[in-house]
């Protein structure tokens, strides 16, 4: 009865649930029908498994006797038998026990399942290669090693590691979850056996780089975990590879420069830009040139130019050493790389943009039949034969570019230089008609409008007077019955301007067909031979001289009672007339900008024995392309001995040095002492003294600090002015080295 009881009871259960969740609660008639459907569903279920079930009943003595034979059955090895005996005697577990002796394990699991003995199920159900449920049955009974063991077999590898790892079984389980695909586990439970190794291999594998450029920080981490278990088992090559795949490009090269694979190394190191240990991987493998080439680019990079410019120097790559040269602000050292390169075109650029337009003219003459015959080589010559006033071989070469081309958009600008040339040789009607015809094309362009204006109003203008011109001017210019000098070989265009030491003219020299500024001075009635030739030696002295920052002298003589130097035409004004538009000053900037310029002819002049004696803002040109130019060195002490018989150094009192004043020996310490007055009066408007007995005030008293005058000039900068106004020599500056030195250190601290 109580067997029967327990195989109806189920229905049982279902028929209270059912009665359960009908409570009374239920409303709906639908709802109320299908309910009763199923109660009446659960009762006849029940009843018809009653009668499936209703057997003829084994009676305690044949239930006996069934037992006693299978007990008999059972001890002489006739186990499957045995179990069917017991089975019918209603002695299941012994019944069980017998199929599983007998190794029909199958029949003995479903009996012990019936029989609630959960374990020898399990264990019944693992012989027969059923591990699936074998495995979920031990893990309810916590029997985790034989649940994960039997998980395993079923290839469900999670749930068997997890069983594995629960139960200590830790190597397995990292095995597992390794087979799994859970290598971060697997990885972190072989670093609780520290098994260098397998750890790095767990590592390893959890490093997948995901699309794009940045690599995540935790593929970092796996990298950083995996590659020192690799360098601890000897494994090296992995390492590299495995900081390689990670995106450790630094920390792969310095593992490969270990195994020498200076290829792999060297390109990871440029990889991330690091080309001063590229080029150190270099030279350990022996590739010089390389190393030599990438460590010039490093210091390059870095900002080092100097040392950039030594390697490419020390390699032979000039070209590359004059770009250097070029952007740190040297060009002539630029140039005079770029022309031993080849590189004759750039060279004469260069030296053009530096002043140095005879340097070149002659590098361009020294360049290949092609280079010279580019047309960037070609333009580039041309403008520099009219920077040298030489327009008549401007002219030749600008129409010879033309070869008879009509203009057009393509050649406005040689036309335009042409135009030009005509303007200066004193071919208006020429030059006027070129700008007709590029205004048809470009009523905007360039200069051309004021040009046009220019030439209409000077048309309009009356010959000069001989009242204009001075006497002596006339009679070395102009004198056909004289059989002047300078008449045979320059044609008169215009005077320029008029001081205290005579007149300049502007002229053209019919010879080389370059303009020239020629400045007549009168001699005040001296004819005595030694001083004359005195003043020749003085002023052939400075014709030596040649730099960007000097205007050049051409030619000296005498004639008629007047000496005449013939100079570089420079287009611009006089310093003084450009401080016209600063009266407070120039900014600093600019006025730094402009004795730079000045100090760098001065120290040429100097290097040469030169002393100008009369540094003064009128005494230096200001040109439209913002480049300053000393002019008449040494002029003012060869008139003064020329006038008066004697010598006595020369000089404008507003700028004279203390010795000047004196009478006393000048050297260079001289010029310092004129360019202190001359950087004063650029940035405050005026020089040191300019009220009462100017030459007691240079020999006796301080001059004012120029930033007491003008607030925006920097403490430094005042400093240096007051040190080159110093009244002894041996206390100011002792060179224009020193001088410029200063102030480049004070202007880069300005920065």
């Amino acid at each position: 009865m109580k067997a029967v009881f327990a195989q109806v009871m189920p229905y049982i259960d279902y028929i209270q649930k059912a009665l359960v969740n009908y409570n009374g609660r239920i409303t709906n008639l639908g709802t109320q029908i299908m309910w009763g459907a199923v109660l009446f569903s659960a009762l006849l279920l029940a009843v018809l498994h009653l009668v499936k079930r209703k057997k003829p009943s084994v009676s305690g003595t044949n239930t006996f006797s069934l037992t006693k034979k299978a007990d008999r059955l059972s001890k002489i090895g006739d186990y499957l038998n045995a179990g069917k005996l017991y089975e019918r005697s209603g002695n299941l577990q012994p019944a069980a026990d017998a199929y599983y002796k007998a190794g029909t394990v199958y029949y003995a699991a479903q009996l012990y399942k019936r029989l609630g003995m959960k374990d020898k199920q399990a264990s019944a159900l693992e012989q027969t290669g059923f591990h699936k449920e074998a495995g979920e049955l031990y893990r309810e009974l916590s029997m985790y090693k034989q649940a994960g063991e039997n998980l395993l077999q079923t290839g469900e590898l999670l749930k068997a590691a997890n069983m594995l790892e629960t139960t200590g079984e830790i190597g397995k389980a990292a095995d597992t979850y390794m087979a799994a695909g859970f290598n971060l586990r697997a990885g972190e439970l072989y670093t609780k056996l520290d098994d260098k190794a397998k750890i790095a291999s767990a590592y390893e594998a959890s490093i997948i780089i995901p699309k794009g450029d940045t690599i995540p920080r935790a593929i970092t981490n796996y990298a950083m975990r995996a590659i020192p278990a690799y360098i601890a088992i000897g494994n090296m090559q992995k390492a590299a590879e495995t900081a390689e795949k990670a995106g450790l490009g630094k920390y792969a090269a310095e593992l490969y420069s270990k195994l020498e694979n200076w290829a792999k190394a060297s390109d990871l190191y440029l990889s991330i830009n690091d080309k001063k240990s590229a080029a150190d991987v270099m030279e350990k493998a022996g590739w010089n040139d390389r190393a030599s080439i990438m460590r010039a680019s490093y210091y390059e990079d870095s900002g080092m130019k100097r040392e950039a410019i030594q390697a490419y120097e020390k390699m032979g790559r000039l070209d590359d050493a004059a770009r250097l040269y070029s952007s740190i602000g040297e060009k002539m050292k630029a140039a005079e790389l770029y022309a031993k390169a080849g590189k004759h075109v750039i060279s004469a650029s260069l030296f053009k943009e530096i002043g140095y337009i005879d340097k070149a003219l002659s590098i361009l003459e020294s360049a290949g039949e092609a280079d010279k015959q580019s047309g960037e080589a070609q333009v580039l010559k041309l403008d520099l034969l009219m920077e040298k006033g030489m327009y008549k071989d401007a002219g030749l070469l600008v129409e010879q570019i033309l070869s008879g081309k009509a203009l057009s958009e393509s050649n406005l600008q040689l036309y335009y230089k042409l135009a030009n040339i005509y303007e200066e040789e004193g071919r208006a009607k020429d030059a006027v008609g070129i700008y007709n015809k590029i205004i048809r094309i470009d009523p905007a362009y360039s200069d051309v409008n004021e040009r046009m204006d220019r030439l209409k109003r000077i048309s309009q203008t009356p010959s000069p007077s001989p009242s204009v011109i001075d006497q002596y001017a006339q009679t070395v210019l102009l004198s056909d019955t004289g059989g002047g000098i300078l008449s045979k070989r320059y044609k008169l265009v215009q005077e320029l301007g008029r001081g205290g030491m005579g007149i300049v003219i502007k002229a053209q020299d019919i010879v080389l067909g370059r303009v020239v500024a020629i400045k007549i001075m009168s001699t005040g009635g001296a004819s005595d031979p030694k001083r004359i030739d005195a003043f020749i030696r003085e002023a052939r002295t400075s014709a030596s001289l040649n730099h960007p920052n000097i205007v050049t002298v051409y030619d000296v003589g005498e004639d008629k009672g007047a000496f005449f130097i013939v100079m570089e035409f420079v287009e611009g004004m006089v310093l003084k007339k450009f401080l016209e538009d600063y009266p407070a000053g120039m900014p600093v900037q600019l006025s730094i900008f402009v004795v730079v310029q000045m100090l760098k002819g001065l120290a040429y002049a100097h290097e040469k024995g030169i002393i100008h004696r009369d540094i003064k803002p009128s005494n230096i040109m200001w040109t439209p392309k913002r480049v300053a130019k000393l002019m008449d060195f040494g002029l003012a002490k060869a008139l003064e001995e020329i006038k008066h018989g004697e010598t006595i150094v020369g000089g404008t009192p507003l700028y004279m040095s203390p010795e000047q004043i004196l009478g006393e020996k000048t050297d260079a310490r001289t010029d310092i002492y004129s360019f202190g007055c001359t950087l004063y009066e650029l940035l405050t408007g005026k020089p040191p003294f300019t009220q009462g007995d100017i030459g007691y005030h240079h020999v006796h008293t301080t001059p004012e600090p120029m930033n007491k005058i003008n607030k925006e000039i920097p403490q430094w900068l005042s400093d240096i002015g007051i040190k080159c106004l110093e009244k002894l020599p041996e206390n100011r500056y002792q060179s224009v080295e020193q001088l410029f030195n200063g102030i480049q250190k004070g202007y880069k601290g300005m920065k």
